[in-house]
């Protein structure tokens, strides 16, 4: 069993846990990657980022967390570019960049 198996079947929400195995899924198929654990988040890729103040780092291409109140789904670019398809979500919250 590896360390991502390990951490999604000790999700103890059983909705969640499948939502997890969903989202682990989905993510390998569409980025071509495979997953590795960062801490709680299952993360995807990287990519290097520069911002105009100097500052600069590598992040995951895409990324989520089964956390115990709900799953996290990182958006890299940010949540506003995808106001219309949010829309069409159902309930959910939102910060600058996860949903």
């Amino acid at each position: 069993m590896s360390d991502i198996d390990g951490f999604i079947s000790g999700v103890s929400s059983p909705k969640r846990r499948r939502d997890a195995e969903t989202l682990l899924a989905l993510m390998r198929e569409v980025t071509g990657e495979d997953p590795r654990l960062d801490g709680t988040i299952v993360a995807f890729g990287s990519y290097h980022y520069r911002y105009a103040s100097g500052r600069e780092g590598d992040a995951p291409a895409a990324a989520f967390s089964p956390r115990t109140a709900a799953t996290t789904v990182y958006v890299m670019d940010g949540v506003a570019a995808h106001e219309a398809d949010l829309a069409l979500l159902g309930p959910h919250t939102t910060g600058v960049g996860c949903i």
